[in-house]
């Protein structure tokens, strides 16, 4: 089943090759949107590396790790490093191994100032958060690198830009990819509300979008309580989570941790403890 921002993906060509310019909400599926772009590239063979460009390297992190887990059999994931060096050369020396390479605009614009030829190598480019040709401290660069690749990208090479907000949409797509290229928008597509949850005496959650004075939903029994082995003979019947906050924040965290980090508040420093993810 694919979420309405990945079927307007599929319906406007993006997955056959064609370049774009992608304006999606935050929260309805950009990272996943980004994999089926790779996936559907190295699945009918038009080239085998990918290269995924994002402004903040936080999020280069993020993506590294999402890509990780989606193509940790099929291809190599590789995150440049910020420093300006030359230490790129290795990983483009193997034409055959499916690659997803990510790194920032600083990073890329130095690689192809050093081997300009390297160009030829990407056979898709994803830039991430196109909004940020607005930020004043780091928007100059990003558009520049963008320019250098437009001037030099060839016609088997696809070019995707994602953005959530783009006021001229239009003008970025005539700039970028010109007529050959799509515009994929749907002003129907709205962002995922973000919820918050608070966890019940009574083994439910109950759940606040906008403000705490009226409550949207709740789901009952989601607390499962196990009891635990003892050694001690006779001893009392001890459960887990007890009706206790850092019990009930532990038992969420075990269920949690396996879709990502966990962060749990601890009023004093002397509880903070580290919970493998």
């Amino acid at each position: 089943m694919v979420w309405p921002a990945q079927r307007l993906i599929g319906e406007k060509g993006i997955l056959n090759g064609k370049n774009a310019i992608v304006q999606l909400p935050t929260g309805v599926g950009k990272t996943k949107s980004i994999e089926l772009i790779v996936r559907a590239m190295f699945l009918s063979e038009r080239g085998n590396t990918a290269l995924i460009v994002a402004p903040l390297r936080a999020l280069c992190n993020e993506i590294s790790d999402d890509m990780g887990k989606a193509f940790s059999k099929e291809a190599s994931i590789n995150q440049f490093s910020d420093l300006l060096e030359i230490d790129f050369l290795n990983i483009f020396s193997n034409e055959d191994e499916k690659k997803i390479l990510v790194c920032t605009p600083e990073k890329l614009q130095f690689i192809f100032h050093h081997e300009l030829e390297l160009m030829s190598e990407i056979d898709l480019y994803v830039f991430d958060e196109g909004h940020m040709f607005d930020d004043m401290s780091r928007g100059a660069m990003y558009e520049l690198l963008i320019a250098d690749i437009k001037k030099y990208i060839q016609p088997w090479q696809q070019i995707v830009l994602l953005s959530a907000v783009l006021s001229n949409a239009d003008r970025i797509k005539e700039w970028v990819i010109g007529d050959d290229g799509v515009l994929a928008y749907d002003k129907d597509i709205r962002s995922t509300p973000k919820v918050v949850g608070f966890a019940s005496s009574e083994n439910e959650i109950h759940y606040f979008s906008n403000t705490f004075e009226e409550e949207d939903f709740y789901i009952p029994k989601v607390i499962k309580r196990i009891q635990l082995e003892t050694r001690r003979v006779n001893a009392n019947p001890k459960f887990f989570p007890e009706n206790k906050a850092n019990d009930i924040a532990l038992y969420y965290t075990n269920l949690l941790c396996s879709n990502g980090g966990v962060a749990i508040y601890m009023s004093q420093r002397r509880y903070v403890c580290m919970v493998p993810g």
